[in-house]
């Protein structure tokens, strides 16, 4: 385990396994245990040296209670502080839904310790991407006010009715005020003029074939995409018996920077 802080907040992370790293970003309400739920520690540590990242608000890191603090921005220097702190000088992102997000985030705005992506379930849009429809302002603060007010099994009920209950009771852990706060901070995303169809780092961008909110068209010509059919965001997410193999085929294609690890 290990906590970095050169961002200026405690952020927890693990490192497993051996090999060339992955750094691994979970999604809204989750930590890293929603990717040993997900079964990709087990089938990914043979052979690469897992960075297993609590973003901020999540998990055991630091949990602040102002939007401000949930900006895209602010996350991937969370990212580049845990690279620092484990010594890594650069690294390929898997980032499931938000952590997709600010995996593309980071390759578009600190390209030069990003290696490759892979999203899964991700849309860009918490970004600021110049080409990506911006998140629903209404929705997400609507989603903040039931996570204030009645606490986060208000927004996970849908797991349960899908017959997911472990991954709805590890949502429900979140931190609601910390929850609400990242939210909040979804309604007031401003875009910039960083384009996600010009990502300077090769895209491997994964999503079930009933997700409501692909990644865009907007995303790189060169992007390799793979649709899970059958697949919501959740479940698509959850079959890491078939995204493991993808992410693995996507990865040695990637050129090594480096050989020191």
């Amino acid at each position: 385990m290990g906590i970095a802080r050169g961002s200026g907040l405690r952020i927890y992370y693990e490192l497993t396994g051996t090999g060339r790293p992955l750094v691994l970003l979970h999604g809204a309400m989750g930590s890293i245990q929603s990717w040993r739920i997900g079964g990709y520690v087990e089938a990914l540590a043979d052979g690469h040296q897992l960075v297993l990242v609590d973003l901020r608000g999540h998990g055991l890191s630091e949990k602040p209670t102002t939007p401000p603090a949930y900006a895209v921005a602010q996350q991937i220097e969370d990212v580049v502080a845990v690279l620092d702190d484990a010594g890594l000088e650069s690294a390929i992102l898997v980032g499931s839904s938000l952590g997709g997000d600010v995996a593309l985030g980071a390759a578009a705005f600190r390209p030069e310790r990003i290696d490759g992506v892979v999203t899964i379930g991700a849309t860009g849009a918490a970004v600021g991407f110049a080409d990506v429809t911006k998140p629903n302002a209404k929705e997400v603060r609507k989603i903040a006010t039931r996570l204030a007010k009645e606490g986060t099994a208000a927004v996970v009920g849908e797991e349960d009715a899908e017959s997911r209950p472990e991954w709805a009771r590890h949502l429900r852990r979140a931190d609601p005020k910390a929850m609400a706060a990242l939210w909040r901070a979804q309604a007031v995303v401003k875009r910039g003029d960083k384009r996600l169809a010009e990502l300077p780092r090769p895209l491997l961008a994964i999503r079930g074939e009933l997700d409501a909110a692909p990644l865009p068209l907007a995303a790189p010509e060169a992007a390799a995409t793979v649709v899970l059919p059958g697949e919501d965001r959740t479940s698509a997410f959850l079959r890491s018996d078939l995204v493991v193999p993808e992410i693995r085929r996507f990865v040695s294609a990637i050129p090594i920077r480096r050989t020191d690890w």
